[in-house]
């Protein structure tokens, strides 16, 4: 019963739904089947958790049916019959929330019923709260279209005449919709291409469609969707040419009042990617931390990153690592404190410390760091290992080579059994942890040399060293010079 279909639905319920759901399911126009109202108001008892004995089949079955035998498939029945109500409702309530889903069904009705003076009185208040929204986005244009096709194909039933105006605002909003959502697309296809290094086929008239961009005589409301999409995929297709991120940049702070907030946080993401991108493929130059750093400052000044009032717990470590790697700790030791509140209650203590243990780390003051590393709880793997190089590098900056080596010993052997990690990060981080162990014994006097050491980093495919690891080699190469 805990895993069943409306009992997983209903977990994502809020309170304020929940009520509003036992109104629809109490409804008479919906549900006439009191032992369907009965089962929700017994479910409805276990919110938001739905944990306990009582959520049993056996004894749901008792509560609903008294001394009767236990019929699995009555129950059944019933647990259909209260989905198919959850689902109703959840397709209602999106409907009714939706304007514009809302008003094109409505003028589908007064169409077909050729009620002219409705029809009319609903476009015009449509069309009048369309010019108000500043929202002008690829949904926009395709509402837009579906509203003057619409309202063309009424006035063709009732025999009116064209001037041609009319099909030209079909075919414009029609041609927006199509290249800006084509060029959305081509970018997330190009995006994974990078990512997963994968080959796909040019995607069809995409060639054409770019060359015809600056011919398009656009007007103000159709110039953002499309120059943004396209300069997103210049930056994917043109990666060499630094001013495509740049006019990115430029273009989604002119034009970010024309999208909504979660589509801005998308597009942002196309910029961080071209980032990190090439601050990896260039060597880590410092040049893409400072344009990372500085998109962070952007996300942060506008409220970008904060979905719901919370803000990703990857995104939160991310502006720490970032801040640390440029060596902004005071902005870093600001930014922990004040951004600690909007992380998920969940993982907020996790987070919070691990960051803040990273940030002490990087103050040279590493028992305060490894004390708040052992207050972490490994809910998520990838949390597990982190906390454990952090800790790994705590020790070798205070030169604790043995409980390093027995560290390194038993992540590895976590690694290697834990099969929610990818191959290609356990082998990174395998790898990693070699190099570690290599980079200790040279530092203690190995026969092996740090060029030795080198030349086998080389030489291994798909190594993504960490910023640290390098910096360490980095330090003893100038130390072993010195002598």
């Amino acid at each position: 019963m805990y895993k069943s279909k409306p009992i997983l639905i209903l977990k994502t319920f809020t309170n304020k739904e929940l009520k509003r759901l036992g109104e629809y399911v109490g409804s008479p126009f919906f549900n006439k089947n009191q032992k369907v109202i009965d089962l929700f108001l017994l479910l409805k008892k276990y919110h938001p958790d739905y944990e306990g004995l009582g959520l049993q089949r056996e004894r749901i079955f008792k509560k609903l049916f008294g001394r009767i035998k236990y019929d699995e498939q009555k129950l059944r029945y019933l647990m259909s019959d209260l989905t198919k109500l959850i689902e109703g409702f959840l397709v209602h309530e999106h409907y009714t929330q939706n304007q514009q889903s809302y008003a094109v069904s409505l003028l589908d009705i007064y169409a077909e019923r050729k009620l002219e003076k409705y029809f009319q009185t609903t476009l015009q208040n449509h069309e009048n709260h369309l010019a108000k929204d500043p929202i002008k986005n690829i949904e926009y244009f395709l509402h837009s279209y579906q509203i003057e096709e619409i309202k063309f194909s009424f006035n063709s039933s009732l025999s009116n005449r064209t001037n041609g105006d009319d099909i030209k605002e079909i075919m414009g909003n029609l041609d927006v919709f199509y290249i800006a959502n084509k060029l959305k697309y081509s970018s997330e296809l190009y995006n994974a291409q990078n990512v997963l290094s994968l080959n796909f086929e040019k995607p069809l008239l995409l060639d054409e469609i770019r060359q015809k961009i600056e011919l398009l005589q656009l007007n103000e409301d159709e110039k953002p969707v499309i120059l943004v999409y396209h300069q997103i995929l210049l930056t994917l297709l043109e990666r060499d040419n630094e001013q495509h991120y740049d006019q990115l940049i430029v273009l989604l702070e002119k034009y970010a009042a024309y999208f909504k907030h979660s589509e801005l946080q998308g597009m942002y993401v196309f910029a961080y990617n071209y980032c990190t991108g090439q601050y990896r493929t260039l060597s880590r130059d410092r040049k893409y931390l400072h344009k990372i750093f500085e998109l962070f400052e952007i996300l942060l000044e506008n409220n970008i990153l904060l979905y719901d009032d919370l803000i990703s717990e990857w995104d939160f470590k991310n502006i720490v690592s970032v801040g640390l790697g440029l060596g902004k700790n005071d902005f870093v030791e600001q930014f922990i404190q004040d951004y600690k509140k909007y992380l998920k209650p969940s993982v907020r203590e996790n987070a919070y410390t691990y960051n803040l243990a990273n940030l002490r780390f990087h103050q040279k003051d590493y028992d305060s760091a490894i004390r708040l590393l052992h207050q972490i709880e490994y809910t998520d793997s990838y949390y597990h290992i982190d906390t454990k190089i952090l800790l790994m590098r705590c020790y070798y900056e205070l030169e604790e080579v043995i409980p390093l080596f027995n560290l390194i010993d038993t992540v590895r052997a976590y690694i290697r059994r834990n099969k929610q990690i990818s191959k290609g990060h356990k082998n990174n981080y395998l790898n990693f942890f070699k190099f570690v162990k290599k980079l200790v014994r040279i530092k203690m006097g190995s026969k092996k040399t740090i060029e030795d050491l080198k030349e086998e980093i080389a030489q291994t495919p798909n190594f993504d060293g960490f910023s640290w690891f390098f910096e360490k080699i980095k330090e003893l190469e100038q130390k072993q010079r010195r002598f």
